[in-house]
């Protein structure tokens, strides 16, 4: 319609211990995260599913849990919370959690969430820093203004903590791993930034319809192709492969693999040989002491 842009969203399942895509579905930009079912596809009996709130649907975690898997992911601030199934009325949840707080830090209980059906999930709530609640609370204010919409008083003391809900036992994850954990899900930002900045998937001309969408799915075969390439070296002895330093490796290799799966693979053992040895001379994370990547983090949990 006239004064908007047309706009195409991306739902992206990756399968962080595999490093490989499990799905990708492509639809309108203005569909709303919460119609999106993948987490609820995808869901295997053990396995885990992180998502951001935006996904968090109260339906999509009941039918996770019936699946027998697990989910854990942020909760809105706008949330419903019960301390029991028949409550009439939710807890001010930020009072709640002041009260709760262990030395002032920690709430980790088992809580309901649903203004009609309830759900039983495990709430693990973390006060932040005070420097940390301000950014928060400047950043809100902010959004309000430039939406022309007013900040609610619950809004902004409930973003003095990282609100987390989860059907994870605590006898298997404590609080701090569950934290830990969560930041697997920003390898989906990761992933997303890679897309943009090297695959220059949101870089279009001015085309028709045709030309556009061969781009787009042209550019989007690159992406599963590449991640299925790096796949195999993503975590080894050596270290941690960089996505973003394995990409100029593969696009130098991409023309020569292409010529040898036209050939019946001929060569195509030596490129791929050659390749891995470029990986591990060029491609691996630079370890960092003060900040620690994801995967360094997750291997120092200990649970």
């Amino acid at each position: 319609s006239p004064g908007t842009e047309a706009a195409l969203k991306i739902q992206l399942s990756v399968d962080y211990l595999k490093g490989r895509l499990n799905a990708l579905q492509i639809g309108a930009g203005r569909v709303p995260d919460q119609t999106c079912e993948l987490a609820v596809q995808l869901a295997t009996p053990d396995s885990l599913q992180l998502f951001d709130m935006g996904y968090a649907v109260l339906d999509h975690l009941r039918r996770i849990g019936n699946q027998e898997a697990y989910y854990l992911t942020r909760c809105k601030t706008r949330t419903n919370v019960y301390a029991r199934r028949d409550d009439p009325e939710p807890l001010d949840l930020a009072v709640w959690l002041d009260g709760r707080a262990t030395d002032g830090a920690v709430v980790d209980q088992w809580v309901y969430v649903g203004a009609d059906e309830r759900l039983s999930v495990r709430l693990v709530a973390c006060r932040l820093p005070q420097a940390e609640v301000d950014k928060r609370r400047r950043q809100a204010r902010h959004i309000a203004r430039k939406k022309k919409r007013q900040v609610t008083k619950r809004h902004l003391q409930l973003l003095a903590w990282v609100l987390m809900i989860t059907n994870i036992s605590s006898d298997w994850l404590p609080p701090e791993a569950l934290l830990t954990l969560y930041r697997v899900r920003w390898q989906i930002e990761l992933f997303f930034k890679l897309c943009k900045s090297q695959f220059r998937l949101a870089v279009i001309g001015p085309w028709r319809l045709q030309r556009l969408l061969c781009q787009l799915y042209a550019r989007l075969i690159g992406v599963v192709l590449f991640q299925w390439l790096i796949a195999p070296w993503r975590f080894l002895a050596e270290g941690e492969l960089s996505p973003v330093k394995a990409f100029p490796i593969v696009r130098r290799q991409a023309l020569p693999i292409l010529s040898a799966l036209r050939a019946d693979g001929l060569g195509l053992a030596e490129i791929l040989a050659e390749m891995s040895d470029d990986f591990l001379r060029y491609a691996l994370k630079t370890p960092r002491k003060k900040s620690p990547s994801t995967f360094a983090l997750l291997e120092q949990l200990g649970v």
